[in-house]
């Protein structure tokens, strides 16, 4: 199965170094995993993996923004060796049930390097 929500960042070029600053919000039930993966985009064929890191919802407060440099690593074939850095912002808030058909959590994640 894919995931529930996609967000796709702009393509940065000619830079090893690249600075997004984006931003998206998805809706959530509970307590979920966010997966964010990086991809070097290749015109020719299919992108490149580069790394990822899963942002468990629980370590986030709600109502309280996490700044934070996370560590990119490989999926499980390349053993979760580091790969590189991405600093995120991400901010969990509880809409009230009057405001939503079924209680959700909506996640803000700011994609920044």
């Amino acid at each position: 199965a894919g995931p529930d929500h996609l967000y796709k960042t702009k393509v940065i070029k000619n830079t090893v170094a690249p600075v997004w600053n984006e931003k998206c919000t998805f809706k959530v039930a509970g307590d979920a995993v966010v997966a964010v993966e990086v991809l070097d985009h290749n015109m020719l064929e299919k992108d490149v993996f580069l790394g990822e890191v899963l942002l468990d919802l629980q370590s986030v407060d709600k109502e309280v923004t996490k700044d934070e440099w996370v560590v990119l690593r490989g999926k499980a074939g390349l053993l979760g060796k580091v790969t590189g850095e991405l600093h995120l912002t991400v901010r969990k808030e509880v809409k009230p049930l009057e405001q939503l058909a079924i209680k959700k959590r909506s996640l803000t994640l700011a994609v920044h390097s």
